[in-house]
């Protein structure tokens, strides 16, 4: 169907019958409320956008808002308080994974040399390859990662390495897991507070053969 025009760009329907142009003026009609639809539903995106990244950027750590219904929050940029009770966290980076034990930690321009509290590695027996493979485990979880560390203030092992607490990202325990998950024993030869607890989680390991506890020459260590 073609429209004809007059000289001053007006526009106006051929001579049809009213079923038609009905049909058309409603097609029409809506067509153009879809158009504003739309176009009023991108812009409403857009202000929802742009007023969600105003509250995240101007919020302060740990205040929520809510906006279109959906709670926001700021992220705080370190953990506050202690999360093993012994220390404040402390953001660093671990540069490197020294033993299953050991690593090399980075924070405020300074590198720490830091021995995980509670920790033992498995000693060689067999030359079944267990403590390579317990000390890959804590480089694949540790190394060039972000972390948190809670120090024991004052106290260093016989080599001058500073005693801590480290923390995943997701706020799992490093000392704790290597336990729990047999690929270390505890060690009770500095003074912590969560020496029980490791010794639970020890026996656990040890129950359910996991790590170095599925081989009988360390099951047979008491």
């Amino acid at each position: 169907m073609r429209f004809s025009g007059f000289p001053d760009g007006r526009y106006t329907m051929p001579d049809i019958d009213d079923v038609t142009r009905e049909t058309v003026i409603e097609k029409a009609t809506s067509d153009k409320a879809l158009r504003l639809y739309f176009l009023a539903g991108g812009a409403l995106a857009l202000a929802a956008a742009a007023l969600l990244g105003y509250f995240v950027v101007t919020l302060k750590p740990g205040e929520t808002a809510s906006v279109a219904g959906v709670e926001i929050m700021e992220k705080a940029p370190s953990r506050p308080g202690s999360l093993s009770g012994e220390g404040p966290s402390v953001q660093v980076y671990c540069e490197k994974v020294n033993g299953l034990d050991t690593m090399e930690l980075c924070y405020g321009g300074v590198t720490e040399r830091v021995r995980l509290v509670g920790v033992r590695p498995p000693a060689c027996s067999g030359g079944g390859g267990l403590p390579e493979e317990c000390y890959y485990y804590t480089k694949w979880m540790a190394e060039e990662r972000d972390l948190l560390a809670e120090f024991i203030e004052g106290q260093f092992d016989e080599d001058g390495r500073a005693l801590a607490y480290v923390f995943l990202d997701n706020g799992v325990m490093l000392n704790e897991e290597i336990i729990r998950q047999g690929y270390g024993s505890v060690s009770d030869r500095y003074g912590f507070a969560h020496l029980e607890e490791f010794r639970l989680l020890e026996e656990d390991a040890r129950t359910h053969q996991r790590g170095i506890w599925k081989s009988k020459d360390h099951n047979d260590l008491r």
